[in-house]
């Protein structure tokens, strides 16, 4: 049930259709500027998956399976996101946004998305103290983390342009108004 109302929502933001190709960058909906998404994450077959499916869904993906080589592809590929789990080993995530630092986190820069099984609201509020753009947990569904980039990029474009409509600003700003209430109350 969950799932269904998370796709009519996201599917609004798409302005001139409503199928489920708009979610794609590679949709005339949505802008088609190259979209790099960075997984680290130690769980291969994890990552692999998550790379996998956001491939098939118009986005550029690439993998790290700890944090010097998050590091390093960080440096030389340029990711739009991060999606990094909270406990890789070598550099976990706090460690790993400390590393980032604010001039590096932020709407025009990387964009980090935390990862991770555990729940501890210590933990979700640090992650967001330190600039994550927001938090996933474990096992989650793809059609949810495609929801959040997309919802992520119609953010940051509604932000920059205006748009088509006053509709669709008004429903994302409703649905970003739904997040926040979601995660200020998992953090009580």
């Amino acid at each position: 049930m969950a799932q269904s109302i998370t796709r009519r929502v996201v599917f609004r933001f798409c302005p001139k259709s409503a199928d489920k190709d708009a979610m794609k960058p590679g949709h005339k909906d949505f802008n088609d500027q190259e979209i790099r998404v960075l997984v680290a994450d130690d769980d291969g077959v994890l990552a692999e998956r998550t790379v996998d499916f956001l491939r098939n869904n118009g986005f550029n993906g690439r993998i790290a399976r700890n944090g010097a080589e998050a590091r390093s592809i960080l440096l030389t590929w340029k990711p739009d996101y991060v999606i990094y789990d909270l406990l890789l080993p070598d550099l976990n995530a706090l460690q790993f946004l400390k590393y980032l630092g604010p001039e590096a986190l932020g709407e025009e820069k990387i964009k980090v998305i935390v990862l991770s099984g555990h729940t501890n609201q210590s933990n979700i509020r640090e992650c967001m103290r330190l600039g994550a753009l927001d938090y996933l947990v474990k096992p989650f569904k793809y059609i949810d983390l495609l929801s959040r980039l997309v919802l992520h990029k119609q953010k940051k474009r509604t932000l920059a342009e205006p748009a088509p409509s006053t509709t669709v600003s008004e429903e994302a700003a409703y649905f970003l108004h739904l997040t926040d209430l979601t995660l200020r109350e998992a953090l009580k």
